[in-house]
């Protein structure tokens, strides 16, 4: 059990869900509470994080819900939660996802929590801010999606994949314009040419994750590897940035993803948080691991540092 100045929390047992699902009125809600029920039962071992959270005031009385959606391979937990309404407006929610957070943190396999919110429920989206969430990136099936790291709550990251040619060069006319914006919000300055002809004289099957900045809160990372099966010279290209320059970054990002979509028709091209290289660049460290895959990640100051290190 989770106490805080004014509330209880605690998971559900089989029983209380079960009951709890039966008083359920509205069927929506009744099959969402169901799929918790059977993702404890199926994952006994982690039954805290499928089950549903009761949120009640310190006499007892129940006044809403919090759960996750189980945690991921990479440690990352996605929360939902919810008020009722005679109960709403008196800063319980806020409450609430701060203890659940300080919960989850407090195990060292979780990496980051996110949590989904309609763009319209400006007072969802008032609890994410309060307790230090940024938008990540991702549109997700409830709408935009929402993060927060065990690394820093400070930090944004964002991330998208597509052709190098596009993304450095839209409309072959010059530099990509959004992708020239972001430059200047981080004041990080890419020859597009140069770190383009460098993807292209790479052999097939090589190529490392590049961060030029600083690695831990102003950076463009650039996963410049050539797989051999791509027959687009796809890259990922990610930002990590300040929370106050997020909703800028954003905006620029999600502009260039929507171009790309319109240019190539690739229904993959889009804005996502990079959850596996994430804590590795922020960690500084020397590579990742995504299944079989190792890849090395290597740093560079400036882009100038990327050019010496390349001897370009």
């Amino acid at each position: 059990m989770i106490e805080t100045n004014r509330l209880k929390l605690y998971a559900a047992s089989k029983d209380m869900m079960e009951a709890f699902i039966e008083a359920q009125t509205v069927d929506i809600l009744k099959a969402a509470y169901t799929e918790m029920l059977n993702g404890c039962l199926e994952h006994q071992d982690q039954w805290d994080w499928y089950a549903i959270w009761m949120i009640e005031l310190k006499d007892g009385t129940h006044i809403g819900e919090l759960c996750f959606k189980g945690l991921s391979a990479e440690g990352i937990a996605e929360i939902g939660y919810g008020i009722s309404e005679a109960y709403q407006n008196k800063g319980y929610a806020t409450e609430a996802v701060r203890a659940i957070l300080d919960w989850a943190f407090s195990h060292p396999e979780v990496t980051a929590v996110e949590a989904e919110t309609d763009s319209d429920n400006a007072a969802s989206k008032r609890v994410l801010e309060k307790c230090g969430f940024a938008l990540s990136g991702i549109i997700g099936e409830e709408g935009p999606r929402w993060a927060i790291s065990h690394c820093s709550s400070e930090i944004s990251a964002f991330c998208i994949s597509s052709s190098i040619s596009i993304i450095l060069d839209y409309d072959n006319d010059g530099i990509n314009p959004d992708f020239s914006c972001v430059m200047d919000v981080l004041g990080i300055y890419i020859d597009a040419e140069k770190l383009q002809d460098f993807y292209f004289d790479q052999k097939s099957g090589e190529g490392d994750l590049w961060v030029i900045g600083d690695h831990k809160n102003n950076c463009m990372v650039f996963n410049l590897y050539a797989d051999p099966h791509d027959q687009m010279d796809v890259i990922s290209f990610g930002v990590i940035c300040k929370k106050e320059h997020s909703d800028r970054i954003y905006a620029l990002m999600n502009a260039m993803k929507e171009k790309t979509q319109k240019k190539s028709h690739f229904a993959s091209n889009d804005i996502m948080r990079k959850r596996i290289w994430l804590s590795a660049v922020l960690a500084g460290e020397n590579k990742y691991t995504t299944g079989a895959f190792t890849q090395k990640i290597k740093y560079a100051e400036s882009f100038a540092d990327f050019c010496a290190q390349n001897n370009n």
